[in-house]
């Protein structure tokens, strides 16, 4: 009984080596496409997404960064639910929506400003969520922002 499950499992093993070794030689056929690579995507946009600790009473300008991580140029529109957010301490500067064009690689910083009240205490936070489209394809998006927390 035990030759029958060590056969089996030579078996499952040699079959699961030869399917890896088929996927692998399909990605590395194709034209232009080395097995060990991702293929990059044409159309991509990045957010950036943090996390500020503040004290009570502080105040200061950030920007979040945007970023064409395709390999064309993209306009993307930029837009978020709220010009501020739900606690009122985070406050675009940039009037939203807004258009822009960046080359692959390039970046734009969309600026913000900061007021954390004097009241505010350990157990809060606020944040703000801003949303890029790509005009080019609906599908292709991204979502990012800032949270404020105290420290």
């Amino acid at each position: 009984m035990s030759y029958r499950i060590f056969t089996r499992a030579i078996l499952t093993l040699t079959l699961s080596l030869s399917l890896l070794a088929c996927q692998n030689r399909l990605v590395s056929s194709q034209p232009g496409v080395d097995a060990d690579e991702i293929p990059s995507r044409e159309y991509h946009v990045s957010v950036s997404k943090d996390s500020l600790h503040m004290s009570p009473g502080a105040t200061g300008s950030y920007h979040m960064t945007i970023i064409n991580d395709g390999t064309k140029h993209d306009t993307y529109t930029i837009t978020a639910p709220m010009e501020q957010s739900a606690l009122g301490w985070i406050t675009l500067e940039q009037i939203l929506p807004l258009t822009i064009t960046l080359e692959p690689e390039q970046h734009f910083e969309l600026p913000f400003r900061v007021t954390v009240p004097t009241t505010a205490t350990a157990e809060m936070h606020d944040e703000l969520e801003i949303r890029v489209d790509n005009q080019a394809t609906v599908h292709t998006f991204d979502a990012g922002g800032i949270e404020v927390k105290i420290e």
